[in-house]
């Protein structure tokens, strides 16, 4: 498996998303999981305190991330 880490500068909302549906849930200021399938990862970061303009909408949305089989 391949070991995905995000880290924030304050408490927030970590959704981590694997083939567009949502795989796990944490709030805290580092997400780290092993992922252990196939497939394509990415991640959403929405502050746990935003400020207006970012009320309900993700303050980081990562490219994806791509775990596969060696030689893939």
């Amino acid at each position: 498996g391949s070991n995905l880490v995000v880290q924030a500068p304050f408490p927030s909302l970590f959704r981590l998303i694997h083939m567009g549906n949502l795989y796990e849930e944490l709030e805290g200021t580092r997400f780290e999981f092993e992922a252990e399938e196939e497939g394509t990862y990415r991640v959403e970061v929405y502050p746990v305190s935003p400020p207006a303009l970012l009320e309900d909408q993700p303050w980081i949305i990562s490219n994806p991330i791509y775990v596969g089989a060696p030689g893939r």
